[in-house]
């Protein structure tokens, strides 16, 4: 019979409007922790996701420099790179500039003259016309 008792103070606690509230209160509480804990996952999910298209343009580029090196390394590649960047001819050779023609232009008269003109001469222009 105490036992029984016993159980039914618990329930009457258990079930009690304070208990519940103070149950809602914890609940709300760990829920906002999670929420919090979602979020900062996500955050470093896309942090680690620009990281590797970073990491992956980096390997690229070292990549690309490490061939350029090697190439760079040869006679034929240094000469190349000289020749690309520089204007120079080796012993023997000669180097030719072609220029573009001289294009010409031709300049109206009349668009010297009106862009001297104030605006009321204009306006006195189109009436004297008439």
């Amino acid at each position: 019979m105490r036992e029984l008792q016993g159980r039914r103070k618990f329930r009457r606690l258990a079930y009690s409007k304070v208990a519940i509230f103070l149950l809602l209160i914890v609940l709300v509480l760990l829920s906002r922790s999670v929420f919090g804990v979602y979020q900062k996952s996500k955050i470093a999910n896309d942090h680690r996701g620009r990281s590797d298209k970073e990491l992956n343009g980096l390997l690229d580029r070292k990549q690309k420099l490490t061939a350029n090196i090697s190439r760079l390394q040869t006679d034929r590649g240094l000469e190349e790179e000289i020749r690309k960047n520089f204007s120079v001819a080796s012993s023997g050779e000669s180097v030719i500039v072609v220029v573009d023609p001289k294009v010409e232009t031709k300049i109206e008269d009349n668009v010297g003259e009106n862009n001297t003109k104030g605006f009321w001469s204009k306006i006195t222009d189109i009436f004297k016309n008439n």
